[in-house]
């Protein structure tokens, strides 16, 4: 049975068992008893939170068509979010691969939006950030505004969102429906910060050893889907901060193995103005507006003129 994707309404328990593909990365019991003897020990801590990476299989094939929803990179753009929300209508299964966080002024949405829709998510080197509150170096261009809005994040979040962060795994394989999915922010060889896009030599040179029909990929913000013999590599592209040229959020749906890669237009506006009602300097707003409206075409010179 398809699930609508809920709203924003406040924070909340996360969705139980009974949902058609559980979220089983956690501490309770079930989880306890069942999986942990497949996980070895490392440095002393059990693998699912040393290097937390869960198997899902809890798909019902007499169900129909598999409908999956894969997002990536929301940079807590809240308006964003929720404009892909409607365009993608009842799914199945929703995927997360990273980066909800950092850039925008909207975190606490957007996160726990994730925790009550999102049936496997990773982490991606912001959500890190945030979560591990490790200071921004100053820079320019991107780390810039970054710098401007992660200490926002650590006043708007509160504890158990930044627990949320803080566990999420760097990769995840998820198997829907007779299909496998392999989950990573940026690569399978650097999980959190190698940017690449649609080079097959390089994503061929990747793939070793994983088995999977669809490695899901974030990170350069970007979409694309490259076929490499029996696998493919997917990018939704980001849903709050595209860098391609196009300001529309970014998203993927996979529907019986077909990817489609999709564009919805949402409030710009609202999200800026959402900005500047929580008091960051002007110029964030105005590189913020810059980046949203071009879809990301800005140089670092073009980027670091706001002041």
């Amino acid at each position: 049975m398809r699930k609508k994707l809920r709203r924003y309404e406040g924070r909340g328990r996360r969705r139980g068992p009974g949902h058609p593909v559980e979220w089983i990365l956690g501490l309770n019991q079930w989880y306890t008893t069942v999986v942990k003897e497949s996980f070895v020990e490392i440095a002393g801590r059990p693998a699912e939170l040393a290097f937390p990476s869960v198997v899902h299989d809890c798909f019902d094939p007499a169900s129909g068509l598999m409908r999956v929803l894969v997002l990536s990179d929301i940079h807590s753009n809240w308006h964003a979010l929720q404009a892909v929300a409607a365009a993608a209508g009842e799914v199945d299964a929703c995927l997360c691969v990273g980066d909800i966080v950092d850039y925008g002024t909207e975190p606490g949405p957007c996160v726990d939006w994730i925790r009550r829709n999102a049936d496997a998510s990773v982490r991606g080197n912001h959500d890190h950030s945030v979560a591990q509150r490790v200071l921004p170096r100053s820079g320019a261009g991107l780390r810039r505004l970054a710098a401007a809005t992660r200490p926002l994040h650590w006043e708007l979040l509160d504890q158990s969102q930044r627990r949320f962060l803080t566990r999420l795994p760097t990769t995840t394989r998820v198997v829907l429906q007779n299909r496998t999915l392999f989950l990573v922010h940026a690569t399978p060889r650097d999980p959190l910060d190698e940017y690449l896009v649609g080079d097959a030599d390089a994503w061929r040179q990747r793939l070793n050893g994983i088995d999977a029909e669809f490695v899901c990929v974030g990170h350069s913000h970007v979409p694309f889907c490259l076929e490499l013999g029996s696998q493919r590599i997917l990018n939704p592209g980001s849903v709050g901060q595209p860098r391609d040229g196009d300001p529309r959020a970014s998203f993927a749906v996979i529907e019986d193995g077909q990817v489609r890669l999709e564009r919805v237009e949402y409030d710009i506006d609202a999200t800026l103005q959402q900005m500047r009602e929580t008091g960051v300097e002007s110029w964030v707003v105005e590189l913020s507006s810059a980046l949203l409206r071009s879809g990301g075409r800005l140089s670092k010179d073009e980027m670091d003129a706001f002041r």
